[in-house]
Formats: C-alpha cells, sequence, structure tokens
C-alpha cells in the first residue's frame, strides 16, 4: 500500500522566477539521470545498499562527471537510489516484481 502524506506546511520564500525555474528543473533531471545509472550499477553489480559503500563507488565519479552540481546533489542522489534498490529487492524477495516483456515494452 502507498504511503500518504498526512501533513503539510506552507513556507514562505523567494519568489521563483523563470530563471530559477530552470536552473532547479535543470539540477533535478541531472539528479534523476544521476539515480538511475546508481541504480543500474547497483543492481548489476551487486553492491551493498549502506550510504558509505555507495559513497566510496558514486561520489568521486560523479563529482568529476558533473563538478558543476553541489555535491549534496550527488550525495542525495545516492540516498534515493539506496531506498529504491532496498525497496526493489525487498519486494523481489517477497515476489511482488515483475519483469517487463520485451515485446510490450515500447507499447
Amino acid at each position: 500500500m502507498l504511503k500518504m502524506l498526512k501533513r503539510t506546511i506552507k513556507l514562505e520564500s523567494d519568489h521563483l522566477n523563470g530563471w530559477k525555474y530552470r536552473v532547479l528543473r535543470e539540477v533535478e533531471e541531472y539528479q534523476s539521470l544521476i539515480v538511475n545509472e546508481m541504480i543500474d550499477v547497483i543492481l548489476s553489480e551487486g553492491l551493498q545498499t549502506t550510504r558509505k559503500k555507495l559513497h566510496e563507488r558514486f561520489y568521486n565519479h560523479y563529482k568529476e562527471k558533473y563538478p558543476f552540481l553541489p555535491s549534496r546533489v550527488i550525495d542525495g542522489a545516492y540516498i534515493i537510489a539506496s531506498r529504491i534498490v532496498k525497496s526493489f529487492r525487498e519486494r523481489k524477495k517477497k515476489g511482488l516484481t515483475r519483469r517487463i516483456n520485451q515485446s510490450t515494452e515500447g507499447l
């Protein structure tokens, strides 16, 4: 069952103009790309999902590849990837995962 958000809060912030929005969107796209790459590597290499192991494996590589990104974006990416992989592995143990049929993938 999906978790439900129980509380929301409203915060005041600076106005998000077009330039700020584009910058945040671009950072989000890079982080999404990095997370997907990390998930593929973690699963293909059978890596542990501890924060220390993932930091050792990924941080320097992605810091060199994307030197303009703040380090917290890379840290956040391997934390997100770790959570996704842990969830996948737990669901796989319970038999709740399924394979995507290659012939219907493009539909």
